[in-house]
């Protein structure tokens, strides 16, 4: 297993750890302005990100879980952000993960 999938292993629990600890009626918007039940939705991406990272696709999992944060507008504290950040140094150095990253950073 690579360093990088290790990493964004480490991120997905912190995320499952967070899921835990958000109330049952709390809610995220998305793009669209549609309101989702903020639980609910972390628990898609994170077994879709789970799913990739199974599949040995650690780095479509983390841009894929940064990518679907960012359309909720969704902002990590940086504990959590860090995780992310840590995963991404061992992406390709072509990969353009500034942008995301940068999204979900609780400002």
């Amino acid at each position: 297993m690579s360093v990088g999938s290790e990493k964004t292993r480490e991120f997905v629990k912190r995320i499952e750890i967070l899921i835990a600890s958000i109330e049952d009626s709390q809610t995220v918007k998305d793009s669209a302005g549609d309101e989702l039940n903020e639980k609910e939705y972390l628990r898609y991406i994170i077994n879709n990100a789970s799913d990739l990272l199974n599949h040995g696709e650690w780095l479509i999992a983390l841009e894929d879980l940064l990518d679907n944060l960012a359309e909720v507008n969704y902002k990590l504290d940086i504990d959590i952000w860090s995780l992310a950040k840590s995963a991404s140094l061992y992406a390709p150095k072509d990969w353009a993960y500034e942008k995301l990253l940068t999204a979900v950073m609780r400002g």
